[in-house]
């Protein structure tokens, strides 16, 4: 009898928990086509078109402009949807998220917005873009994104209190030459959702034994590491190590074109607020996704491969997910993405690795974005990459089951892929230019790879 009663309450809970997500969903769908029709989105196509047929030479050659013929491709497109059968995203809560990455994720990896106030339940958790940039060391120099240059000389510094005056004088509306700061090194504490942290370790894990390695080497002892060293400054870091957090800030009007996350992790990031007296879909952020029908990703990574971030795919391929504050986003390895600020955005993230879908996931598209690294990712390749790599190579070893291994075999084809990633990351040891060597001397000419930006070599494909 009391058994029957429970198994009527857990019953009677579980209905009630598919009739709210079920009502979620739908709310969550008429939200995502409000947001997308919002003022915002047809003010920045207007600025994108006056800007790319101005009659000033500076303006219409700018990066904005050119940019901009993008994003007016991909503003195109549809909202994205999270209604069965057909989503396109899973909307979900940290319970909801736990049981997912569980089971069907292993299966079929999909895009996730996580939201849930319990991420946020103390106050002290929230940052604001304007927190981030009255933050910013005095006496540093800022590196950054300006778009309002040619593409080819984008990059820029400038000392901290000339950038914050220019950041204020936007006022936090559109404008033609928006900054945009990219994976500053983070000093934030662990927010990672717990269930990604909990069953997402693999690159924690291997960076982890590439720093106890260096202790020991610089000590004679194998120290454990406790905690992660972070920086405050806001530079730009490339190593696999910062990438375990990460700060994203941009200028409304800011556009990336499409790109995957460089090494295929799993990423994910949050969006805040840029005041605390704003009201809730104040701050908007366009994240712009590629869903390729199965039956047509080979010709669509050829595509990809070779055009990068102005492929322009067909509009039915791209959906736009649209984030308010509080979001979390997370994106399965090797997903095509081209984030747009209609608003300033700040985001806090980071990446991982989740070892049950490393081989099947992560190292093809890492060997994808190898292959193409001139075109297909944003950010330089890690200087960390092989260590990292020799170190999944042990710990495949160590725990094949982990990696849903089991024949001999197996275990070392999967080895073998990850040394050739290894191989892959270091730099060739030319001197001068790589061609005046020949391809019998240069590592990078013999994988037909463009150079690494760490090589040592003159070439100007780096």
């Amino acid at each position: 009898m009391v058994q029957a009663r429970v198994k009527n309450k857990l019953a009677q809970r579980a209905s009630r928990r598919k009739k709210r997500i079920q009502a979620d969903r739908e709310e969550s769908d008429r939200q995502q086509e409000r947001l997308y029709n919002h003022p915002l989105r047809y003010c920045l196509r207007d600025r994108w078109h006056k800007a790319a047929n101005s009659k000033s030479k500076p303006k219409s050659s700018s990066h904005f402009a050119i940019m901009g013929r993008l994003g007016d491709h991909i503003l195109g497109a549809q909202a994205a949807s999270c209604t069965l059968p057909d989503r396109d995203y899973v909307l979900t809560d940290l319970d909801g998220l736990d049981g997912y990455l569980e089971r069907d994720w292993v299966v079929h990896p999909e895009i996730i917005v996580l939201r849930d106030d319990r991420l946020f339940s103390k106050e002290s958790r929230r940052v604001t873009s304007n927190d981030l940039i009255k933050s910013l060391p005095t006496d540093s120099i800022i590196n950054f994104q300006d778009f309002g240059l040619p593409s080819e000389q984008i990059y820029r510094a400038l000392p901290t209190p000339k950038f914050q005056r220019r950041w204020a004088s936007s006022n936090g509306q559109i404008v033609d030459k928006p900054m945009n700061l990219l994976n500053m090194s983070s000093s934030n504490y662990e927010i990672t959702p717990p269930p990604l942290l909990n069953r997402c370790s693999l690159l924690h894990k291997a960076t982890r034994a590439v720093k106890v390695d260096a202790l020991a080497r610089k000590t004679n002892a194998g120290l454990d590491l406790v905690g992660k060293p972070t920086t405050t400054d806001a530079r730009m870091d490339a190593d696999l190590e910062s990438c375990l957090q990460f700060q994203i800030c941009s200028q409304a009007g800011a556009i990336s074109g499409w790109h995957m996350d460089s090494t295929a992790p799993i990423t994910w990031a949050t969006l805040e607020r840029n005041d605390d007296h704003e009201g809730a879909e104040d701050t908007i952020k366009y994240w712009a996704v590629v869903l390729v029908p199965d039956e047509c990703l080979p010709s669509a990574l050829e595509a990809f491969g070779e055009k990068g971030p102005e492929w322009e795919p067909p509009r039915e391929w791209i959906r736009i997910i649209s984030l308010i504050p509080g979001d979390y986003l997370i994106m399965p390895p090797g997903t095509i993405h081209a984030p747009i600020s209609p608003t300033n955005c700040f985001f806090r993230g980071g990446m991982c690795w989740d070892s049950r879908i490393f081989l099947t996931h992560t190292l093809p598209m890492w060997k994808f974005i190898m292959a193409h690294r001139d075109k297909a990712s944003n950010e330089d390749h890690p200087k960390q990459a092989a260590n990292i790599l020799n170190k999944v190579a042990g710990i495949i070893r160590l725990s094949p089951a982990d990696f849903n291994l089991s024949s001999e075999k197996d275990i070392d084809d999967a080895i073998r892929d990850c040394q050739w990633l290894a191989d892959a990351s270091m730099p060739c040891e030319c001197i001068g230019s790589c061609h005046d060597v020949g391809a019998e001397h240069c590592r990078c000419q013999a994988g037909n790879f463009v150079c690494l930006q760490y090589c040592p070599c003159s070439c100007s494909n780096k």
